[in-house]
């Protein structure tokens, strides 16, 4: 025995599955722009969050709605990557006309 007296523990093993990143996020345009306002305010619900945004008409919100609503009731941290994704390419918002972060 290596220790004297032995402790009193109870072991546990645990498996860990990693979830694989999701290839060319990176690329996807606007991307960064959704993200950092989905992650603006915390726990606010992303509506609250995406609503706010500089570019969002009331045709771009509607299309949201329709297409996301389910994702649009959870918070940022809820999300994956493919759902920020998928929520890219509804607003197709483009990168080179999208206003500076609200917290820059």
């Amino acid at each position: 025995r290596a220790f004297h007296p032995p402790p009193r523990v109870t072991s546990t093993v645990m498996r860990v599955d990693f979830v694989p990143a999701t290839p060319g996020v990176e690329s996807v345009p606007g991307i960064d722009y959704i993200v950092q306002h989905a992650f603006a305010q915390q726990r606010k619900v992303l509506a609250n969050n995406l609503r706010e945004l500089p570019l969002m008409t009331p045709e771009r919100w509607t299309r949201l709605e329709a297409e996301c609503g389910d994702l649009l009731r959870q918070r940022a941290e809820q999300l994956y990557a493919r759902d920020f994704v998928r929520l890219a390419h509804i607003l197709s918002i483009d990168p080179s006309n999208t206003p500076a972060h609200p917290n820059s």
